[in-house]
């Protein structure tokens, strides 16, 4: 939010702070993973919309990357099942060293 200006972080701290005093953690841990998600969403789409939040340089340098990258043809992309196993080698990675 670095970006936004003085007002819209005010704006955004008290509609944040509104909603803190709307719903406890302990209401948001009786959420399916389901209805987390999709308020999670609903969130992310009302900041997203507003224009608050803005890509950071780095962020649009790696997709400008990735985007040349499909363009040339030189992309190398997963399917499902090997992302899956991609992540629970870090994860089981993760474990055995913590």
């Amino acid at each position: 939010m670095e970006n936004a200006c003085i007002c819209c972080n005010a704006f955004i701290s008290s509609h944040f702070e509104l909603f803190l005093n709307m719903i406890s953690k302990e209401d948001i841990e009786k959420m399916s993973v389901s209805d987390r998600l999709e308020t999670i969403e609903k969130i992310w789409e009302s900041i997203s919309v507003s224009g608050y939040v803005q890509s950071p340089d780095w962020h649009k340098r790696i997709l400008k990357s990735r985007e040349d990258k499909v363009a040339s043809g030189n992309a190398n992309f997963l399917d499902l099942n090997e992302v899956r196993e991609r992540l629970k080698r870090k994860s089981d990675e993760k474990s055995r060293h913590s």
